[in-house]
């Protein structure tokens, strides 16, 4: 599945401004699925891969996706079928085949010799797109509900609360924007009557287009909560008046009035996920960004490509999606929270389900993008930041090795390719895996550096690299001012003394930790060392605190395009059975503003615990 909030999917990913009725479309290819996952093994009706036509200035197709969705879930319906609609929209055929093959064969798992889904194809060609005027107002349907599931001395499975079905007016033209308005307030609202009843759980509310979609998702609900061993209670709870028309006051469009000088468009926004939903389920999330570019299907599906690089270096795998926002960081920013909220207070949710992964585009900017300011240099133990040939390189993970088809974990991984560099003009390409240089074997990234200061000035050295699942041969011309280094020193670091803070974090019970702020001697750019210092405080905390499990190694990377100069190092320890979650992060910069900013930063995501004072260790 490639969206966490099923009924939500379209929803949220269409909040894009109206067509113009003069403007030529843009066209695409469409894959559409109704789910029902109140039977099991679940329900699903998919559609083929179907071309369509949107208008250009509907960003990536979403609004036509929303319609498309509607006009498909009227021919399941019309078979007896029922469930959450989604259409995804791509900019080729391959990708919205891919996609649906990624979908089927998901469904087509077994577990406990079952199918997860019964999949049911559905011949179906959509209708011809025409500009319609948006009516003057359309019903929306709301349902909230709240789940615990740690119930002291468990005295059942479960204990839930839920409304009836809520039914809303929303305006016309803006109907996505106020049903998102008006489901937010719902989902405050209905938290405190949560809470009053005794389930200390996260609220959530969903939005439905339809009465039908809404009752079945109600039935659907009732079924997974009012089982064997739970509590169930169903509220007469209606949202105040209040805050409905705040809401909806907010959401509405300008009145007709006085022509006022138009401001800027926002930047468009997203965020990024890798999703894993079969055994222990997990997702993976990083942080709103700022998009370069419009978003569109190819785009969003090259940055989940990438994302999901970054998450595999992590230990993570799972379905990766990027669901870019044409209307801002803060409208990005509420659908970021609603994944989370949905994912975290499911049936059965567990802490740390859901992790924050520093990313953004920037971290593994493509070869056409300028270098970011504030990277770190060069060094000799990995990884290896722009040496002489324009390359910046990272040790193989063994999970991307596994991925990208090889046997060992053994080369340089290419994380970025300066423009107009040596190794842009020699066709090196991010994603690449350097496996030789000029006859010999690369190992790691830290080999690679070394071999690349060696070559000598203006000569044409051979290189092996792994693409797309075999060898390919390039030649890198060495630029002519690049010398041999006299040694196998590194060079050095802009500062030889930098700064690092840490925190440290578990679940049940929460407890938290913070060090001050330390500064070091060495190079902010040797990321071996800083492992080291994160893995000696981790030692030391397990040693000396009562409860704490040991962690695993860290892995540390640069986190400049958070703060310039920034790196990062992140270690965790996980035992679903036990309920263990841990997790550490270590951020080390050379710039003490830099580091008090990133100080600022965890104080501002804290959270209700506080956090205990921890010593560095000697």
């Amino acid at each position: 599945m490639r969206c966490l909030l099923p009924c939500l999917a379209l929803f949220l990913c269409a909040l894009a401004p109206a067509a113009h009725a003069d403007t030529p479309p843009g066209r695409g290819f469409v894959f559409c699925s109704v789910t029902d996952t109140s039977h099991t093994p679940a329900r699903v009706w998919a559609s083929p891969v179907v071309e369509a036509e949107y208008p250009a200035d509907d960003p990536a197709g979403f609004r036509r996706g929303l319609a498309l969705a509607d006009e498909f879930l009227a021919v399941v319906q019309a078979r007896g079928g029922e469930g959450s609609k989604m259409c995804n929209v791509t900019a080729t055929a391959q990708e919205a085949a891919q996609l649906r093959a990624d979908a089927q064969a998901t469904w087509n798992k077994r577990v406990f010799m079952m199918k997860v889904g019964d999949w049911r194809e559905v011949a179906w060609t959509p209708k011809p797109w025409t500009p319609t005027a948006a009516p003057a107002s359309l019903s929306r349907y709301f349902l909230c509900w709240a789940t615990q599931t740690d119930l002291p001395e468990r005295v059942a499975i479960s204990r839930s609360v839920a409304s009836g079905i809520i039914v809303r007016e929303v305006p016309g033209a803006r109907a996505l924007e106020a049903a998102f308005a008006l489901n937010e307030a719902y989902t405050r609202e209905f938290q405190t009557v949560a809470q009053a009843h005794g389930v200390a759980a996260q609220a959530t509310c969903s939005p439905y287009d339809s009465l039908a979609e809404a009752q079945h998702a109600q039935q659907a609900q009732r079924k997974l909560m009012d089982g064997f061993n739970q509590r169930y209670t169903g509220l007469d709870w209606e949202p105040s008046a209040a805050a409905t028309a705040t809401a909806l006051t907010g959401a509405s469009a300008p009145a007709a009035g006085p022509v006022v000088t138009p401001v800027a468009a926002p930047r468009p926004h997203g965020y990024c996920q890798v999703s894993r939903t079969a055994g222990d389920a997990m997702v993976w999330a990083s942080p709103v960004f700022a998009l370069p570019q419009p978003p569109s299907p190819a785009y969003s599906e090259a940055l989940a490509a990438r994302f999901k690089s970054a998450v595999v270096g992590l230990g993570g795998d799972g379905d990766a999606t990027c669901w870019l926002h044409p209307e801002g960081a803060e409208a990005a920013g509420r659908m970021r929270e609603h994944a989370r909220t949905e994912w975290t207070t499911r049936m059965f949710a567990r802490p740390g389900d859901w992790r924050d992964v520093p990313w953004s585009p920037d971290a593994e900017a493509p070869s056409s993008m300028p270098a970011t300011q504030g990277d770190p240099p060069a060094v000799a133990a990995a990884p290896a930041d722009r040496p002489a040939w324009g390359v910046r390189i990272e040790d193989l993970p063994q999970p991307l090795a596994d991925v990208l088809g090889l046997t060992s974990a053994q080369g340089a991984w290419v994380r970025q390719v300066v423009a107009g560099s040596a190794a842009e003009a020699a066709g090196l390409q991010v994603m690449d895996v350097i496996l030789q240089v000029d006859g010999e074997t690369v190992v790691d990234a830290a080999q690679f550096a070394a071999l690349a200061r060696r070559s000598a000035s203006g000569r044409r050295v051979p290189v092996q690299v792994w693409r797309k699942r075999q060898v390919q041969a390039l030649t890198v011309t060495v630029p002519v001012a690049t010398v041999a280094a006299p040694s196998a020193t590194p060079a050095s670091s802009s500062s030889d003394r930098y700064y690092c803070v840490a925190g440290i974090s578990r679940h049940s019970p929460e407890q938290n930790f913070e060090t001050p702020v330390r500064e070091v001697a060495g190079n902010p750019a040797d990321m071996a060392a800083l492992s080291v210092r994160l893995s000696d405080l981790l030692a030391s905390l397990t040693r000396s605190a009562p409860g704490w499990h040991a962690f695993g190694t860290p892995t540390c990377y640069p986190n400049g395009t958070s703060f310039p100069g920034e790196n990062f190092c992140f270690a965790s320890v996980m035992k679903r059975i036990r309920g263990v979650n841990q997790t550490a992060a270590l951020f080390c910069n050379p710039s003490r503003e830099g580091i008090d900013q990133r100080v600022q930063d965890m104080h501002k995501r804290a959270t209700a615990a506080p956090a205990q004072a921890l010593a560095w260790p000697e």
